[in-house]
């Protein structure tokens, strides 16, 4: 029995190489996310703090995916978007489109990334926990378990233990490490978000690409 447990293993392991599928540990797989995640900014034209919010990056050209944005913040942002890592650098940024259909925009800066995130064509199960990722209001990326309680459309609704202050825009991911969707807001105990497992069939329609 442990003999043919072993030939599985090494099977699997032979198969894995040949094909090119990468296995990643889950630490691996957390740092993956950590280091496609940023934030855009744009200066406020009447001397408030910056516009801010999370996005990440979703093909290693540069697109990025963040919630769909008011026309009224595009009208702000769309000359002075910026794009800022976690480690302070900022670049600018590029709209490219608006999937209203599901409620996300996409952005794209001029470089080339080694870590993005891959959308799941899955949505999630009720009752199930996933996990929202992003940079808060301190800089630091932080890590947020959620339950989701319905799923109606495109909406998600997801318990949730604290408010997550900075985090509007971050994907929320599941075990493998995919996003299944954006949050978006929401009120103390109940978050806000958006299922993105429809979202590969609108980007073949705009004839976008996502390269890993």
């Amino acid at each position: 029995m442990r003999k043919f447990k072993f030939m599985v293993c090494m099977l699997l392991v032979s198969f894995q190489s040949l094909s090119g599928i990468q296995v990643l540990t889950q630490e691996e797989k957390e740092k993956r996310i950590k280091n496609a995640l940023v934030k855009i900014n744009a200066p406020s034209s009447d001397g408030n703090p910056d516009y801010e919010f999370n996005a990440f990056f979703i093909s290693s050209d540069g697109l990025i995916a963040t919630y769909e944005l008011t026309s009224m913040q595009l009208w702000y942002l769309r000359n002075e978007l910026r794009l800022t890592f976690p480690n302070g650098i900022k670049i600018p940024l590029n709209y490219i489109a608006e999937i209203s259909e599901i409620g996300i925009t996409l952005l794209k800066a001029d470089v080339v990334v080694e870590n993005v995130l891959t959308l799941s064509n899955h949505q999630p199960e009720i009752n199930s926990e996933q996990t929202i990722m992003g940079i808060d209001t301190n800089n630091e990326i932080v890590k947020r378990t959620i339950k989701i309680r319905s799923i109606e459309n495109n909406d998600l609704k997801y318990s949730r233990e604290k408010l997550m202050p900075g985090l509007l825009g971050s994907p929320i991911i599941n075990a493998n490490g995919e996003v299944i969707g954006i949050h978006v807001g929401g009120s103390e105990k109940i978050g806000d978000g958006l299922k993105l497992s429809e979202v590969k069939d609108y980007l073949s329609k705009l004839k976008i690409i996502l390269i890993r």
